[in-house]
This record gives C-alpha cells, sequence and structure tokens, in this order.
C-alpha cells in the first residue's frame, strides 16, 4: 500500500491536520499481528468491510487517530478488495472460495462426514424456529423488570425428521473445515515429537485439550 491510494479516500481534517497522512503513517509503522488477523482471518468466514472498519476504528483510536466513520469503511473496502485481488495470494483465494463451493455439492447428501487420521468433519445443521419468550421478576424499589428469552425448537418435515438449513450448513462448514485442517496440523506436530502414545492429548478445532484429572495429578502441588 502506498500514498497514491489514499487519493480516493477522504479523511476528515482535524484542524490544520491532514488525517490522510496520519492514518497512512499509523498504518505502515504500528500495524501489529492483531489487525493483520482481524483482516485475514475471518475472510473466509465472510468478512464484511462493515466489520473490518470497526477493527480499524479501535486500532486507530489506540494511537489517538479518530477518522469519520465513512473514511474508515472505504478504507476497511479498500484493503479488503486488495486482499481478495492480489496476485500474490491467488491460490488462497481460490481455495476460500472452493470450500463454500464443495459444501454445498456435499449438502446434497446425508449425514456426510469428512474423517482425517485424528478428527473429522460434519456437514449436518438443522433449521431453528425461534420464539421469544417475556420474563417479570419483581424487584424491590424497582418494579417489574421484564428479561427476553429465546427459545429455538426444531423445524420438522411432514415425516417428524429435522429439516436441515442449507444456509448454516454451508457457512458452518466453512469454518468447521478450516478448523478441521488446523485440528490435522496439530496433532501432526504433537506425533513426530512421538508422545502420543504417553498422553491422553487431543484438538478441539485448532486447541489443544487433555483430561482435567491429567492436569491436577501434574500440578496439584501448584494449584492447591
Amino acid at each position: 500500500m502506498n500514498m497514491n491510494d489514499y487519493k480516493n479516500i477522504k479523511f476528515k481534517s482535524n484542524e490544520d491536520v491532514n488525517m490522510g497522512a496520519l492514518t497512512y503513517n499509523c498504518l505502515t509503522t504500528k500495524m501489529d499481528r492483531q489487525l493483520v488477523k482481524a483482516a485475514v482471518m475471518p475472510l473466509i468466514y465472510g468478512k464484511t468491510a462493515y466489520g473490518f472498519s470497526e477493527d480499524l476504528k479501535e486500532f486507530f483510536a489506540k494511537n489517538y487517530l479518530y477518522p469519520i466513520n465513512s473514511s474508515l469503511l472505504t478504507l476497511a473496502n479498500f484493503i479488503i478488495n486488495r486482499l481478495k485481488t492480489h496476485t500474490t495470494l491467488n491460490k488462497a483465494n481460490d481455495f476460500m472460495e472452493l470450500i463454500p463451493n464443495f459444501a454445498k455439492v456435499l449438502f446434497d447428501f446425508d449425514n456426510v462426514v469428512i474423517i482425517g487420521p485424528y478428527n473429522e468433519c460434519t456437514i449436518r445443521y438443522n433449521q431453528v424456529t425461534t420464539e421469544q419468550l417475556s420474563v417479570y421478576s419483581h424487584k424491590k424499589g424497582a418494579g417489574l423488570q421484564r428479561q427476553r428469552i429465546n427459545l429455538n425448537t426444531l423445524k420438522k418435515d411432514e415425516r417428524n425428521f429435522p429439516i436441515r438449513s442449507k444456509n448454516k450448513s454451508v457457512n458452518a462448514f466453512v469454518a468447521n473445515f478450516v478448523h478441521f485442517i488446523d485440528g490435522q496440523i496439530c496433532n501432526f506436530v504433537i506425533e513426530q515429537f512421538g508422545i502420543l502414545q504417553y498422553t491422553n492429548i487431543a484438538t478441539i478445532h485448532d486447541c489443544f485439550y487433555v483430561k482435567l484429572q491429567i492436569v491436577i495429578a501434574r500440578y496439584s502441588s501448584k494449584l492447591f
């Protein structure tokens, strides 16, 4: 990204200070891992420019810069479009486009499960009906107070079978499949250390977990 990219991004001047130059300098000198992660990682889940503009707003605020919302949205659009079209990222973008299409094909089959060497990935999410209830409670000095509670129930067909949700299944599969790959890599790395046969360790998506009893047994002297 260079200063010429900012020509069409109108930043609000802060007295006699050029907000565009300030934000450009801030991005090029202080961009951190958190902001990069906020822009890149959720793209495969359908990250929007509006959502990223909120990340930019928080990033700039930490550096005492406060561009107007429309400028943040324009900048967010520019960055996300650049990520989606940059030639260096062609293969990554092709992969991100492939996964939802792959999920749509799998949805036409019943009870599809992708099984890997260490874990598995499913694509079955059902439609639900949401009903809202109001619960009233009486608090001293405050009168009646209402709290809304959402109740979800499965939608069923004439045979009383749950009705699958294509949108939910496809969107969830995109996230689940990426975590599925992460889990395979995590387990593979642990396997290379040759310790799987000596410890009860597994993965939940891209995180490790062990049984609570093992943690207590190993660290009880420090915990209690």
